[in-house]
This record gives C-alpha cells, sequence and structure tokens, in this order.
C-alpha cells in the first residue's frame, strides 16, 4: 500500500536530545524562554514510532504518514492550546513558561481556518525534550520531518552512575511509568535499546546493566552523527561546558535556532543554577565505586568510553 502525505503546516521543532541523565531537563527549562519558542513538551509518540522503525516493527512509509499527520494536528491544536497542559507543577505545564497568558489567550481562538493559516504561518519552534533520537538518527532523517536537535552529552562516569542511582539497573521491567517499548527478554522484560545484547545482561549485576546499556546507546549515538549527512541540523553541546559558561554556549545555541534570549532567560538559568561548579572529587568519588563494585570487562569499557569522551568529546567536535 502507498501512503499520502499531507501538506506540512506544522511548526518546526527543536528536539532536546540526549540519553537519560544527560541534563535534558535542565536544558528544557531554559530553551524556551528563548524568544520565538513554544513551551516545553514531550512526545512519546515521535519516540515509539523511530523505535519503532529501528527494531523493525514498522514501515518508514506508515511511519512518514503518521508523523506528519500527528505534528500538523499538534501544531494546529497548540494555536488553540487544545491538549495542552495546565496542570501548574509539571515540567511541560505552561505556567512554568516565561508567558503563560499566551495559552490562556489562545483559548478564545475559534478552530477553523485561521488556525490552520496561524501554524502555516507560525514563527515558533516547539522544543520538544526528547530521549535516545540520536541514537536512531538515520531513521529520524527519513520522516522528513523540519526539525533542528541540540544533543546534550554528559561525562559518562556521572551520567551512568546516575543511571545507576534512579534504579535503572533494574527498573526496566517493573517501573510503569517508564512508558517506553519494550522487548520479551529470557527471564524479563527489556527497553527496545537491549535488543541484540539481550543474553548478556542476565549475568550482570545492576550497576553492570548500566554500563552496558549506556555505552551502547553512547556508542551508537556517535556512529550516528558521523555517518549523518545532515550534520547542519545538530548542535552539539555538553552539560559541562553549559554548567561553566551558560551565557557562552547560549550565544551559540542562539545563532544556531537564528534566535535570541529574552528578557526571561536570567532568570531561568539562575533557578536552574547556572553557572555552577563541579567537584572533581565527586567524580573520583563515583569512579572509585565502579571499579569497586562491577566486573574487570565492565569496568574496562566505562573507562575507555571516558577515555574517548574525554579525548574531543569522542572526536564529535573538529579539533
Amino acid at each position: 500500500m502507498k501512503f499520502g502525505y499531507q501538506e506540512n503546516i506544522a511548526l518546526p521543532l527543536v528536539f532536546i536530545d540526549g540519553i537519560t541523565r544527560s541534563g535534558k531537563s535542565m536544558l528544557s527549562g531554559i530553551i524556551p524562554s528563548m524568544k520565538k519558542m513554544e513551551h516545553i513538551q514531550f512526545c512519546t509518540e515521535l519516540e515509539m514510532i523511530i523505535s519503532g522503525l529501528s527494531l523493525g516493527g514498522l514501515t518508514p512509509e506508515y511511519a512518514k504518514a503518521f508523523l506528519r499527520i500527528y505534528f500538523n494536528e499538534h501544531s494546529y491544536n497548540l494555536q488553540l492550546s487544545r491538549n495542552v497542559n495546565f496542570r501548574p507543577g509539571d515540567q511541560t505545564g505552561v505556567d512554568n513558561y516565561s508567558d503563560p497568558k499566551v495559552y490562556y489567550e489562545r483559548l478564545k481562538r475559534v478552530e477553523g481556518d485561521d488556525a490552520v493559516e496561524q501554524s502555516q504561518k507560525g514563527i515558533n519552534h516547539i522544543p520538544i525534550q526528547t530521549h535516545d533520537l540520536m541514537v536512531n538518527l538515520s531513521y529520524l532523517n527519513q520522516m522528513d520531518i523540519n526539525y533542528k536537535m541540540i544533543s546534550l552529552w554528559r561525562h559518562p562516569i556521572d551520567n551512568i552512575y546516575s543511571w545507576w542511582t534512579r534504579g535503572w539497573g533494574e527498573r526496566f521491567n517493573n517501573d510503569p511509568r517508564g512508558f517506553s517499548i519494550l522487548i520479551n527478554g529470557r527471564e524479563e522484560l527489556l527497553p527496545w535499546y537491549a535488543a541484540g545484547f539481550e543474553s548478556e545482561l542476565y549475568e550482570l549485576n545492576p550497576m553492570e546493566k548500566c554500563i552496558r546499556i549506556a555505552t551502547d546507546l553512547l556508542e551508537r549515538a556517535v556512529n550516528q552523527y558521523r555517518e549523518s549527512p545532515c550534520k547542519e541540523k545538530i548542535h552539539i553541546l555538553t552539560f559541562e561546558d553549559f554548567c561553566h559558561r551558560p551565557d557562552v554556549e547560549l550565544s551559540k545555541i542562539c545563532i544556531f535556532l537564528n534566535t535570541e534570549v529574552s528578557e526571561h532567560t536570567p532568570r531561568y538559568l539562575k533557578e536552574a543554577r547556572f553557572p555552577r561548579e563541579l567537584n572533581s572529587a565527586d567524580r573520583d568519588k563515583k569512579r572509585e565505586h565502579f571499579k569497586e563494585s562491577v566486573s574487570t570487562e565492565s569496568y574496562e569499557r566505562l573507562m575507555d568510553n571516558c577515555s574517548q569522551y574525554e579525548s574531543n568529546l569522542y572526536r564529535l567536535r573538529k579539533p
């Protein structure tokens, strides 16, 4: 069957992407404060589609048709504040946006052609916090989506240790709020990104599982970026650089997104505690904990990944 593709009326998208615990939430509170940005959002549907493609569970033609309709409808509804999150305590709640009254005013709009035109001619971008899109970048680029991506990276010691402290070595098959595609393992459910090395995980302790899965995701993301013909759509950013010099990094992001910071941005930076100092002694303690708690093989895998990160960020940046 051949699928048809509607005219694209969706607002351009900005993906704030990285693996779990890389610092996306802190950046997702700041980017929407800039000019020409809507409020921060999640998009489980996109993540399900892209991971489904990587697993062979969907055809690219259907996925592309689905996402065209989905983002068209999403952008249209946004002009009417339909399906907008008004829960004040949520990260995606519009009360956390720099100018909440925008969405309250849109409730007064009448649906129809005017809302379509607002979406077609809109200058705003929709910032979306995503997980692991870089890992499947080649599939994302088949979808003909108007996007740019801020790809966030964090030192593997800090990143993977945070995985472990959050229980991600054990939570995959017993957390109903995980909201990620699972696959059947031999004895338990596993996250989709463990496909291909499921049997290796059964012999590992929780900390070793975090190392095995997270380093695989990082390696796949590196390879996908290196092979991508669309690097101009992606801005590489490290958590450490943003902590040390947020103003410099925000200037680079503004150039990348063709926008500017607003009068609200300093407040969001302050609330997120930027700039901030990073304690190298704390990382050394984490490193020792890893060394004492995992096998030699797991520890060497982690240290190899750290070495590549510290050496010009996996060579993702120009020397």
